[in-house]
């Protein structure tokens, strides 16, 4: 878990996203899906799914990279 230095930054995006999501969802619930003249998109679970699972892999892989270096490095 130490090697995973970029999770903590992932996560936070996620519940970012996860946060927005429930705001528009929320918007969408009431009926508005007409926002300040712009429409209120919807967000599919198949793209909230691959945002999520693709932000994990990103951040692991970044951090994996990062910890390898700085491991040689020293």
């Amino acid at each position: 878990m130490s090697r995973l230095i970029y999770l903590t930054k992932g996560l936070s995006i996620i519940l970012g996203f996860i946060g927005v999501k429930l705001i528009i969802e929320a918007f969408h619930g009431i009926g508005t899906h007409i926002l300040f003249g712009l429409h209120i998109p919807e967000i599919s679970l198949p793209f909230s799914l691959t945002f999520i699972i693709g932000t994990l892999v990103i951040t692991t892989i970044a951090s994996l990279i990062v910890s390898s270096k700085s491991k040689v490095a020293e």
